[in-house]
């Protein structure tokens, strides 16, 4: 599933394709799913004409803002992705929508799974208004991560599934909890109300380094199928190289050398380094 740095790296490479500001042309939605629950005709009907004045992100969400105060709101799930083409360019073998625009260009999203959702809304805050705090953002501050760790101490819940739930820490996913626990030295089954001010700047810090070497490096794509991370200029993330355990179970950890397992923590495959992560 795309995570924080994959969606913000397609969301880079979107506006540098000059799209904002340029009117839409032509809506395609060919799996009605898609934007259920409206209906597949107003859908088209409603962004055909308009114009992107602004794109961002918000946790794993691509927001773009419309000229009339509408918001498309867009997330990639498991394998979607926008691909930036010639509007003249034939039919994808996955292709789930198009959006073509009145300079020539288009946005296909492809879907293997077709598990990704389109959302058009006047206020964005009925999708966005529950997700946690943004990790990259100055106000993300060790004090602000530690006073929302859990305090109860009947609280059983570990870090690793408290950082996955969006509401806590917004953006993170399997790959990059794994690798900012590694970073941290924090075990992922640390329950989450055990840790201290101290590990908490630690945690916030790993977290920032690596959403910003994930951004740095266009984000992980872990193979090169259909399925895997692809940007919108068509290109693989490079990030996979530079990961430390999250898919290098059996391989020495790269600060201690004692050999990387994978376990399954909060549901998820999880991998980290026996040593370095001590409980």
């Amino acid at each position: 599933m795309p995570e924080l740095p994959e969606v913000q790296t397609v969301v880079n490479e979107i506006i540098k394709q000059q799209l904002l500001g340029v009117k839409i042309k032509d809506v395609e939605i060919l799996v009605p799913a898609l934007v259920a629950p409206m209906d597949k005709a107003d859908f088209e009907k409603t962004l055909k004409g308009r114009k992107i004045t602004d794109l961002s992100r918000r946790a794993k969400y691509i927001v773009a803002t419309l000229d009339n105060g509408t918001y498309f709101i867009s997330h990639l799930r498991m394998s979607g992705h926008f691909v930036t083409i010639d509007a003249k360019e034939e039919r994808g073998r996955f292709e789930r929508a198009r959006i073509t625009f009145a300079n020539g260009k288009a946005l296909r999203y492809d879907d293997i799974r077709k598990f990704g959702r389109f959302n058009l809304t006047k206020d964005k805050e009925e999708i966005l208004g529950k997700l946690g705090p943004e990790p990259l953002e100055k106000s993300f501050t060790p004090k602000l991560l530690f006073e929302r760790l859990p305090k109860d101490n009947k609280t059983k819940l570990c870090i690793k599934a408290w950082l996955l739930d969006q509401t806590n820490v917004a953006g993170l996913g399997n790959i990059y909890v794994d690798e900012a626990l590694w970073l941290a030295k924090i075990h992922p089954e640390r329950p989450a109300n055990s840790l201290t001010l101290d590990e908490a700047k630690s945690l916030r810090d790993a977290i920032q380094s690596v959403l910003k070497k994930g951004i740095a490096n266009s984000g992980t794509s872990l193979g090169h199928t259909q399925g895997n991370f692809i940007s919108a200029d068509g290109k693989h993330g490079n990030n996979a190289e530079t990961l430390n355990v999250f898919h290098r179970q059996g391989k020495p950890c790269p600060r201690c050398k004692t050999i990387i397992i994978k376990t399954v923590v909060a549901q998820r495959g999880t991998h980290l380094c026996p040593k370095c992560q001590q409980k």
